[in-house]
């Protein structure tokens, strides 16, 4: 389960992503994956020892939406995904910004 807050504003848009709605019934979860495919191409991965929770400002140079999605890995290795997006409006001319990856 993923939150994202807000989900739609004016550039540059800061956003938190919180996976903290996801759960595993007994065996606990332990890692989580974000992958944001229109920011930077890269997959943000963090284990249970590190924030399921995490904050960026999205930059871009037109109008779109960006879809986010997050794997959850149980210890026992089964996975489970969603996906939510984020409306960006109000483009500021550049494209250079995104989460870190």
């Amino acid at each position: 389960m993923i939150s994202v807050e807000p989900a739609s504003g004016d550039c540059p848009l800061t956003v938190t992503f919180d996976g903290s709605g996801s759960t595993d019934v007994g065996i606990g979860i332990a890692q989580y994956e974000w992958y944001l495919p229109e920011i930077s191409s890269s997959i943000i991965s963090t284990n249970v020892s590190f924030p399921y929770t995490f904050s960026c400002d999205l930059i871009t140079d037109s109008e779109e939406i960006i879809t986010v999605s997050l794997t959850v890995t149980d210890y026992h290795g089964n996975e489970g995904s969603t996906a939510e997006s984020v409306t960006i409006t109000n483009p500021d001319g550049t494209s250079d910004g995104g989460c870190p990856g």
